[in-house]
């Protein structure tokens, strides 16, 4: 957490500012590896510290959705996220998860990967429809699933609608035009 505030100090001050109160952090013991840890649990649910991890699953959705099909997805499309900070994600979920999702990938540029970084959990038909997890150091995960395919889109949101918004934190369900509408207010 220390590595990363300096960074959303500087790119998301509101959030920061939700983040770092006092209010927000309480001190806990957890059981690591089988030894108790003494460690500081954060609450980040906050509007601006929400709506800026929403737009992140967002796009790395749409990124996902770009890196598995080789294509971008249309505008029309549906996105489902749901983000989970540190423990939020269950070891039990995290392998239900990795039931449906066989597939590993990591980014690669030359001989650099993501590989300590973040791990991708996949699966697509590689054409408009792919679901994924997407682990970052263990602190932060999404859960994506993007679709433009006819067959997909309605049956999406249809059986995602229930799940998402304001009932489940962290979770939501839209279309890859909100995120560009909400890119450009940002701007």
């Amino acid at each position: 957490m220390k590595k990363v505030l300096p960074s959303v100090k500087k790119h998301a001050p509101r959030a920061y500012q939700e983040i770092s109160s006092n209010s927000k952090a309480k001190s806990r013991w957890i059981k690591n590896r089988g030894l108790l840890r003494d460690v500081v649990e954060v609450t980040a649910d906050g509007p601006s510290t929400v709506a800026h991890l929403d737009a992140f699953a967002g796009k790395m959705a749409l990124a996902a959705f770009t890196e598995l099909t080789g294509r971008p997805i249309e505008l029309d499309g549906t996105l489902f996220t749901q983000w989970y900070l540190n423990v939020g994600l269950s070891q039990e979920a995290y392998h239900t998860h990795l039931r449906i999702l066989p597939s590993f990938s990591q980014l690669q540029q030359g001989k650099m990967t993501s590989d300590g970084q973040f791990w991708l959990h996949y699966n697509t038909d590689m054409k408009s429809i792919i679901a994924a997890l997407i682990m970052f150091h263990g602190n932060l995960s999404v859960m994506a699933i993007a679709s433009d395919g006819e067959p997909y889109k309605q049956a999406l949101v249809e059986a995602l609608d229930d799940i998402s918004g304001s009932n489940r934190p962290g979770s939501r369900l839209m279309h890859p035009i909100d995120l560009k509408l909400n890119s450009l207010r940002d701007m």
